[in-house]
C-alpha cells in the first residue's frame, strides 16, 4: 500500500540530508572496475597504492541509493534524466571508504508528464576525517500522486 500522498510530499523536503551509507574501495574490486570500465585510471599515488577509477567513485553511489530508497520506501522512483556537475575534489585511494549522502535541493512538477515531479539532489562523498572527495547533481523524476 503506498504512503498517503502528503507523507509522499515531507520526504524530499529541501536542504533535508540523507545518510546513505558507506562503500570501502576494496583492491581487488577497484582493480576489476578499472580494468573492465576504465583502464587508463590505473595509476598509482606517491607511496604506491592505487587509485580508484573516478567512474568507480561516481558509481558507488547508486547501489547505496537504490538500497537507502528502498529502505525508506516512501518515494517511488522512475527513470533519471542525468547527473551533472561531477567534481572529483581529490583522488581515491585504493582501500578508502567513502560516506555518501544526498541532500534535496530542488522540486517541481514536470509540466508534460501528468503525476510526475522532478527531484534535484546534491550528491556528496566524504572520507574518515569528513574532507570532500566527489559531489555532483542528480536528478530523479518521482511520483507526485
Amino acid at each position: 500500500m503506498p504512503p498517503p500522498r502528503n507523507e509522499r510530499l515531507r520526504r524530499d523536503e529541501i536542504g533535508r540530508r540523507d545518510a546513505l551509507g558507506a562503500y570501502r574501495f576494496d583492491p581487488a574490486e577497484a582493480d576489476a572496475f578499472a580494468d573492465r570500465f576504465d583502464p587508463l585510471a590505473l595509476a598509482a599515488s606517491s607511496d604506491g597504492t592505487r587509485i580508484v577509477s573516478p567512474w568507480h567513485v561516481a558509481a558507488a553511489f547508486m547501489p547505496l541509493n537504490v538500497a537507502f530508497q528502498a529502505r525508506a520506501s516512501v518515494l517511488q522512483f522512475g527513470p533519471s534524466p542525468g547527473v551533472s556537475d561531477l567534481v572529483w575534489h581529490r583522488p581515491v585511494l585504493q582501500g578508502e571508504t567513502l560516506h555518501y549522502s544526498q541532500t534535496a535541493t530542488a522540486k517541481r512538477r514536470t509540466a508534460r508528464l501528468a503525476g510526475w515531479g522532478l527531484l534535484t539532489t546534491q550528491v556528496e562523498a566524504r572520507d574518515e576525517a569528513d574532507e570532500l572527495v566527489f559531489s555532483m547533481i542528480g536528478r530523479v523524476l518521482v511520483r507526485t500522486d
